[in-house]
């Protein structure tokens, strides 16, 4: 037997405390890694290698074992419960630091310290305030909230949406292989854009070398969105321009259409020719459960003597989206179509 024995307290029921399914305080098992809680108050952090009735041994690493006499021990946390990344959205809006409190009968809260005195815990959780006796907290865990899964509502693909983009929230996108754009949400109704083809391509001769925007949106009923703006754009030969542009998109939990009538960057009409700057967008986004995106467009200048359209899947992955498809001319030109989106907060 290991020099180091300790005695605690077996795993008897005590009052108040929870050990069942979906609790953070659960019987020893051997081959649980978590942090053992001890009727003293002490805790042992490691993976369980043995368990007789009397006695759990503990690998704390480095083949450092301990042995921890059940009738001193109160239960155990789990790993999986001292993740220090709150899911999204668990946290309020407190200015203190974020925890996730564990109680002794298996609860587990997340939310910012209000206060911390010796007798007990004063947590902001859902915006409510909890007042922890320290008598009933096991263990008080710093975390950092997950960050806000990627969605990108402003746009499909080159086509815009109705819809905007969250203040505060900066979207870094190529789209297309050649063009770079960034979207910033200054108010819930007010967003700024401004893009460029790829530096590389500056030294050709690109209809579009550079863009930049700005747009208003409304939403009627959450289902209908409006956003209109104003575009400039120019190449390095000193031409430029600008055109208004007007987006409608009608939006379900698993679908957004829009209809788009206004500029389009044009770095990629090398590939293929599109002899007009100002044009006509349908767009269509499906999202499914499984995390895809099914994105379509279709395009037409306003001579309505080319289109271009465009098929692609998206899948977003933490703050990032990825495109992939087929694009296609109305002059038969085919080629492979990509993108990829990054978010951050200015």
């Amino acid at each position: 037997m290991p020099a180091a024995l300790l005695l605690i307290l077996a795993l008897t029921a005590v009052p108040g405390s929870s050990t069942g399914p979906g609790t953070c305080v659960v019987p020893p098992t051997v081959g649980l890694r978590g942090t053992l809680l001890l009727m003293s108050g002490n805790k042992v952090e490691g993976k369980i290698v043995s368990l007789t009735r009397d006695v759990a041994t503990v690998d704390r690493g480095s083949d450092d074992w301990i042995d921890v006499a059940r009738d001193r021990l109160h239960g155990v946390v789990p790993a999986d419960c001292l993740d220090r990344r709150a899911p999204f959205g668990a946290l309020g809006a407190g200015s203190g630091q974020a925890v996730r409190a564990i109680l002794l009968n298996g609860a587990a809260l997340t939310g910012w310290v209000l206060g911390d005195e010796a007798d007990g815990l004063v947590l902001e959780v859902a915006g409510q305030s909890r007042e922890l006796p320290r008598s009933e907290v096991a263990l008080v865990i710093p975390v950092v909230e997950r960050p806000r899964p990627i969605e990108l509502v402003e746009r499909h693909l080159e086509a815009p949406s109705g819809r905007m983009i969250r203040a505060g929230l900066l979207h870094l996108a190529l789209s297309g292989d050649s063009h770079l754009l960034g979207t910033l949400g200054i108010l819930p109704w007010l967003s700024a854009s401004a893009g460029t083809a790829l530096p590389v391509l500056y030294a050709r001769d690109m209809p579009v070398n550079w863009e930049a925007g700005v747009d208003i949106g409304m939403n009627f009923g959450g289902a209908l969105h409006l956003k209109g703006g104003l575009r400039a754009w120019g190449s390095t030969s000193g031409a430029s321009t600008g055109a208004a542009s007007v987006t409608v998109t009608w939006s379900t939990a698993s679908w957004d259409l829009s209809l788009h009538a206004g500029p389009k960057f044009r770095s990629l009409s090398m590939a293929v020719p599109f002899q007009q700057d100002v044009g006509a967008a349908l767009a269509f986004t499906w999202r499914s459960t499984s995390g895809l995106d099914l994105i379509f467009e279709n395009w037409t200048n306003y001579g309505f003597d080319q289109s271009f359209q465009a098929l692609a899947v998206r899948v977003g992955w933490d703050q990032f989206a990825f495109d992939a498809g087929v694009a296609a001319s109305s002059k038969g030109v085919f080629y492979p179509w990509f993108g990829v989106t990054m978010e951050t907060s200015p």
